[in-house]
């Protein structure tokens, strides 16, 4: 009987705790291929790495992009544009986001996107709401990979308040944001 109640004031703790909260998860979407510089919506010629997170299937992704293609005011309700990070949302969960792959930058009105190396988070804390794993980098305007990495590291290190200075987490997509800089944070 002692040990039941030893067990069971063990066990109360752990249920009670907080569970940790992982960046969305991505669905790596088929390539997507632009036929041709649009001016309207800034994207050029090339091919497109796609993905999307939260409740939005590639699918889904590919008609949003073709319809902005078409006519970026005409949007589906809910659907907003985020040039800044070559992305688009519904909501604050969802959403997916796009990188060229046959030039090594994406030109934005802000700066360019680009793809980092991945990053492994060895030691989760709760606080930071991400857990053990890899993760891909994805910056935009004049943010480095270096620099990425560096913000991403302090932020782990002291979710209370160690980002550097003007530096700030946006939760959902999980991402950094320095004015109009910055970088998004995707577990492949």
């Amino acid at each position: 009987m002692r040990a039941l109640i030893v067990i069971l004031a063990l066990a109360v703790p752990l249920a009670a705790a907080p569970a940790l909260a992982a960046a969305p998860e991505t669905t790596p979407c088929p390539t997507f291929r632009v036929l041709h510089d649009n001016t309207m919506t800034g994207y050029v010629k090339g091919t497109y790495d796609m993905q999307a997170w939260g409740n939005v299937t590639c699918k889904q992704a590919v008609s949003v992009f073709k319809q902005y293609l078409t006519n970026p005011r005409a949007l589906p309700r809910g659907w907003k544009p985020d040039p800044t990070q070559s992305a688009f949302n519904r909501g604050t969960s969802s959403g997916f986001s796009l990188v060229l792959v046959r030039k090594p930058r994406t030109p934005s009105p802000n700066g360019s996107v680009g793809n980092c190396p991945t990053f492994r988070v060895v030691r989760p804390d709760p606080q930071a709401g991400f857990a053990a794993g890899t993760y891909e980098l994805q910056v935009w305007g004049t943010t480095t990979c270096d620099q990425a990495a560096q913000v991403f590291k302090a932020y782990l290190a002291d979710p209370a308040t160690g980002l550097p200075s003007g530096w700030r987490h946006i939760t959902s997509p999980p991402s950094f944001r320095n004015g109009t800089n910055g970088f998004t944070v995707f577990q492949p």
